[in-house]
């Protein structure tokens, strides 16, 4: 399925360039935005299916400023504030990171209209790293309690629970943990790692 979604993505942005007409290009424009957003939600199935899988995760020193760096590259439409955060190296695996950063930055931008995303980290005394990510969005209107839980109707949200589902697979299985943090505005999620791995 994965050839022809990117085959009718390329065809779509072929036809915006070529067709100047404003109603058509708006069409266009509209087909593109519904294939990037079955793509995205056909990866993070087949990333849920590996998951079930028990796939062994490639744990090694990883530098999470880097991570967000490079996923970055991926979003120009979200300011990655990174001001706050130290040059931290966490006991990761580096693709497992680079999936959770994404799914973050892609819930802000969809369901949290953000444009702004702010990365912190601190040492705990229990030698934990605490990574905390804001955004400037909209925030969340709906049961915090049911937030990664697969396939279940978020507040008014078009969610499906899987992005945050995985994200809290993969901490677990990188011996960390995630959580949701309520905010008056915005939306916020702790993840928190050893410093050292776990033996």
């Amino acid at each position: 399925m994965k050839t022809p979604l990117a085959s009718l993505r390329l065809q779509a942005e072929s036809l915006q360039e070529e067709l100047p007409n404003h109603h058509e290009n708006k069409l266009i424009h509209r087909l593109l935005k519904d294939s990037v957003r079955i793509e995205s939600q056909m990866n993070r199935a087949m990333y849920l299916a590996s998951l079930t899988r028990s796939e062994i995760l490639y744990i090694e020193k990883t530098n999470v400023r880097s991570v967000f760096l490079s996923v970055g590259e991926d979003f120009p439409e979200l300011k990655i504030d990174l001001s706050h955060l130290e040059d931290v190296f966490v006991p990761a695996d580096r693709k497992a990171l680079e999936s959770i950063f994404k799914n973050l930055a892609e819930n802000s931008l969809k369901h949290g209209k953000a444009n702004v995303l702010k990365v912190i980290s601190k040492k705990q005394i229990s030698n934990q790293i605490l990574i905390t990510i804001t955004d400037n969005g909209t925030g969340f209107d709906g049961k915090y309690k049911n937030l990664g839980i697969p396939f279940q109707k978020h507040g008014s949200t078009s969610g499906t629970g899987i992005g945050l589902y995985i994200i809290k697979k993969l901490m677990s299985k990188m011996n960390g943990s995630m959580q949701i943090v309520p905010q008056n505005s915005g939306f916020r999620v702790d993840l928190i790692l050893p410093e050292e791995p776990v033996r």
